[in-house]
């Protein structure tokens, strides 16, 4: 069971239509949905990084006004091998300052409890993303 609160955001190999039967009270679902958690706001997307729908972050960089952290394992990076460089470009061409990075790990690697976590390299992704924010709310 999922702890309450909690913010979710599926994942590659999650099927978003299950989730319904699992949600609770003090479920938020963040597919490409950003959020205010104390007084900052927070974008999350779980996997399918480059898609055809509306919501996808490279359609819309032109409106994002805010620094980027894109952190791929290397599974979803091979699932979606062009993703990074379409995001590159769209987020260049919006002139937005983002770091994207693969990481040579499986996906879900930064949560404690997670079956493929990586202590190192989840040290390193939350490290980046301080420094971001370090750098952001300077």
């Amino acid at each position: 069971a999922m702890p309450s609160p909690a913010f979710l955001t599926y994942g590659n190999v999650d099927i978003p239509a299950m989730w319904p039967d699992y949600l609770r009270p003090g479920h938020t679902v963040l597919d490409g949905s950003v959020v205010e958690v104390g007084g900052m706001r927070w974008g999350f997307v779980g996997g399918g990084l480059v898609t055809d729908k509306p919501d996808s972050p490279h359609l819309l960089a032109p409106q994002i006004k805010a620094q980027l952290l894109v952190a791929i394992a290397e599974n979803d990076d091979m699932r979606e091998p062009n993703s990074k460089d379409v995001l590159r470009k769209a987020f260049a061409d919006a002139k937005l300052t983002a770091e994207i990075e693969v990481y040579k790990a499986q996906h879900g690697w930064c949560p404690p409890d997670s079956q493929v976590y990586d202590k190192e390299l989840s040290e390193k992704a939350w490290s980046r993303m301080l420094a971001m924010f370090d750098k952001a709310l300077a």
